[in-house]
């Protein structure tokens, strides 16, 4: 054997050394450290390679130790948790105990029950109840708005142990209303500091409401005709009901005119205060109804709480009523200009149609028709009746069977017209230039004494009103100067060829029965025509697009009476005129296109006029003659 066996023998015997394992591939890089003591003594090393494995190992187990312990207390942690909330969700069972049904002001008590159903006592308990909306609670100090709250301090609850409170209210509200009650313990467990909380909730329905509503209208009326409703109301509730308003809603076409006691709020929302036990109200309302025959109009009223502020209802009572246009044996229709709706003017000439007719199978004697015209608008010295008369005693315009003779006897189902013609005031008159918001109204009325067999009881009429709102008028005054007092002028007069003139132009404005709004005016330059931008005042809105040419003056709004009772707004600006060759001997144009708009706010009216255009012919400037107003060379 060789002495390199023989070595070998020796160094790797169980006494000896033990023989390396070939694990160098799959063992990570060495730390900079353990290179250093690799590259340490000899005996250092050998050393160090004998007691490093036990002391790591025993370090790998006291970190896995440590790990195992860190997750098997959150685990702890969380599994006791769990347990704790899901058992405090038994600990408090909570129950209310009220009427499923009951009637509007009925007294109703709340039996709040609760019962610990856990194995600790409950410590620190608080109740807060919510009444329904529109309860009226019965032992509260202070009244609220809206939903009542109230928080009661409960006594200490031990296990198994069971207790209740009781809350006393009036509900109120409409028949088949849900009111909704609901309660909510707070409370800890005895061995806790946490805060835990039950809840639960409690209905009852409106099953009846002990007020009384009617609406009495006529079951048929006639277009255009007078009508009178009657609102009644009552209680036979054993308690008063509170802040009560009655409100009703009318149909499209009614007008409304009076009611007896006046409305509180509009003209369909009376304020009643409180209805006391026993207690009973009426309303009578009139007004006038129109629409073609048998539409079916509907009246709505109902009593309850009003919120003004939010304009919102809680209805305790509702009623309706209808009614229905009924074709009258006796109709009459008037038309003003051919059209039912019109807008007039100060000066126009009204022309006024009255088209009747007899519905009847039978004719009917002793016809009359009378028409009486209100307003001050009119100027009654104009007025023309053709084939009746005019009674002035009366202001009424009569046709009947000695001005008419078809009206002794109007045949059956004959019809026809009636005309005339009544001219309104100018504005220059007083009664138009002082006045505001004119209007002028047409009430006619066809009826007859005639009472045919099987009609004894029936009135043979009928009613038509027509009315007109009057516009304002807008005047534009425009004038071009060159000698004024708003702004000096410069350059020759007459204008000559290649030199440029500056001219003033002056806009000012009128306005006499109604207030206008958004008032504009615009002109247009003409070529050759420059903007020279200067105005006064300087404050008014002014604009000019060097594009169009267009300057357009922005007045806003003008009350009524501007120019003629108040001062009227005016704007004055400059603009500069270089005449061409080829307008020698004339007198240019310098502003074309002057225009005014505005929206009468009165009648919905949009007012559009229109002014001359200006030209170097300055007839408005007197200091000047006609030898300054043609170009010259």
């Amino acid at each position: 054997m060789s002495d390199l066996e023989d070595i070998s023998r020796k160094l790797y015997t169980p006494d000896g050394v033990p023989a390396p394992k070939p694990t160098f591939l799959g063992k990570p890089l060495a730390r900079p450290e353990e290179m250093k003591r690799v590259w340490g003594e000899a005996e250092e090393t050998r050393v160090l390679s004998e007691a490093s494995p036990p002391t790591m190992k025993k370090r790998r187990r006291f970190r896995f130790g440590l790990l195992a312990l860190g997750i098997f207390s959150l685990g702890s942690i969380a599994v006791a948790s769990i347990f704790l909330l899901g058992f405090q969700r038994d600990n408090l069972t909570l129950r209310v105990l009220v009427k499923d049904r009951v009637e509007s002001g009925e007294r109703v008590v709340y039996q709040v029950f609760y019962k610990n159903d856990g194995n600790q006592t409950l410590k620190d308990l608080e109740l807060n109840f919510t009444y329904p909306a529109g309860a009226v609670p019965l032992h509260e100090e202070k009244r609220q708005s809206g939903a009542y709250r109230t928080r009661v301090s409960l006594a200490d609850l031990p296990s198994g142990a069971e207790a209740k409170a009781e809350f006393e209210a009036r509900l109120f509200g409409s028949a088949g209303e849900v009111k909704e009650a609901e309660a909510v313990i707070l409370y800890r467990l005895e061995k806790s500091s946490s805060r835990f909380s039950t809840k639960t909730l409690a209905q009852t329905v409106i099953a009846r409401v002990p007020l009384e509503l009617l609406i009495g209208v006529p079951e048929e009326v006639v277009s255009r005709q007078e009508v009178v409703l009657v609102v009644d109301y009552s209680s036979n509730a054993e308690v008063p009901f509170a802040d009560m308003f009655l409100g009703v809603q009318y149909p499209q076409g009614f007008e409304f005119i009076s009611a007896d006691p006046a409305p509180a709020i509009g003209d369909g929302i009376w304020s009643l205060g409180a209805i006391e036990p026993g207690g009973a109200g009426k309303i009578t309302i009139r007004g006038r109804i129109s629409g073609p025959p048998s539409e079916v109009k509907i009246f709505n009223a109902q009593v309850g709480l009003y919120r003004e502020a939010l304009r919102e209802w809680m209805p305790y009572q509702l009623a309706s009523g209808v009614s229905r246009i009924s074709v009258p044996l006796l109709s009459i229709e008037q038309r003003i200009n051919e059209a039912r709706e019109i807008v007039a003017h100060p000066g126009d000439e009204l022309r006024f149609r009255l088209h009747y007719k007899n519905i009847l199978d039978i004719p009917l004697r002793n016809v009359s028709v009378e028409v009486e015209l209100l307003g001050a608008a009119f100027d009654l010295k104009t007025l023309r009746v053709e084939e009746g008369v005019f009674d002035g005693s009366r202001n009424v315009a009569v046709w009947n069977g000695a001005s008419f003779p078809e009206f002794q006897s109007l045949a059956a189902r004959k019809e026809g017209d009636l005309r005339f013609s009544v001219r309104l005031k100018p504005a220059s008159s007083p009664e138009m230039a002082n006045a505001r918001n004119l209007a002028i109204e047409s009430l006619a009325r066809i009826a007859s004494s005639d009472k045919p067999a099987g009609l004894e009881g029936i009135e043979l009429f009928a009613e038509d009103t027509i009315s007109a709102k009057i516009a304002t008028r807008l005047v534009l005054s425009s004038r071009a100067l060159y000698q004024n007092q708003y702004l000096p002028n410069s350059g020759l007069l007459p204008p000559k060829v290649g030199g440029k003139t500056t001219y003033a132009v002056i806009w000012q404005l009128a306005n006499t029965l109604n207030d206008l709004a958004n008032v504009e005016v615009h002109a247009t330059l003409l070529p050759g025509v420059s903007w020279e931008n200067l105005y006064v005042p300087s404050g008014q809105s002014v604009l000019f697009d060097p594009g169009s040419g267009v300057i357009t003056w922005r007045a806003g709004n003008i009350a009524a009476g501007a120019g003629v009772s108040r001062s009227s707004p005016a704007l004055a600006f400059r603009i500069g005129f270089t005449p061409a060759v080829n307008q020698v001997g004339q007198s240019p144009v310098l502003l074309r296109n002057i225009e005014a708009s505005a929206i009468d706010t009165f009648t919905n009216e949009q007012v559009l006029i229109r002014g001359d255009e200006l030209t170097t012919e300055l007839r408005s400037d007197a200091l000047t003659s006609e030898k300054d107003w043609k170009v010259v060379e």
